[in-house]
């Protein structure tokens, strides 16, 4: 388990999901990085494929991370005690969720909110980015994944917690 911020591994985290093949959209401060911005961050949030079979390779990766539930007000080795069965049919009853790893925490999302409270998949999230969300092969590749994507047009608008920003639009 990260004791403290210093023990993030970001890296880790991504080249698992990528090992599973795991398909989904990098959002928050990790997609912001991505597009240069200077913000720092403790956790990895994306936004998976939502088909069952993606679902399984998430769970198997997570599983791989020695994921355990990140519940407010229990500590990580209480979390470890939780009766959790991590698979597809988990994740989809969850909905999102929040998850603490061998290599730090992650956020798992189904949706990013707007400003104006509306909610937006991984489908029209990457299709917005102008991605197909049915064909693997259109998933943006980069250093270290065939199938991540970071969209600038699904990352977090800073103060506004949950909300997805379009870069081009003005702030």
């Amino acid at each position: 388990m990260p004791a403290d911020a210093d023990d993030f591994d970001p890296d880790r985290i991504l080249a698992v999901l990528d090992v599973h093949q795991v398909e989904y959209l990098l959002v928050g401060g990790l997609a912001a990085r991505a597009y240069g911005a200077e913000r720092r961050t403790a956790d990895v949030d994306c936004v998976p494929s939502t088909t069952v079979e993606n679902l399984e390779r998430v769970a198997a990766a997570l599983r791989e991370l020695g994921a355990r539930l990140r519940v407010g007000g229990m500590t990580d080795e209480e979390a470890r005690q939780l009766p959790v069965r991590l698979d597809a049919a988990a994740l989809v009853a969850f909905r999102s969720s929040t998850w603490m790893t061998d290599a730090g925490p992650v956020d798992l999302l189904v949706d990013l909110r707007d400003r104006d409270g509306g909610r937006h998949d991984d489908g029209e999230l990457a299709q917005r980015s102008g991605k197909s969300a049915a064909s693997p092969s259109t998933w943006r590749r980069s250093t270290t994944s065939s199938r991540r994507r970071s969209s600038p047009g699904a990352t977090r608008q800073r103060g506004t917690p949950g909300a997805a920003r379009d870069p081009a639009a003005p702030s």
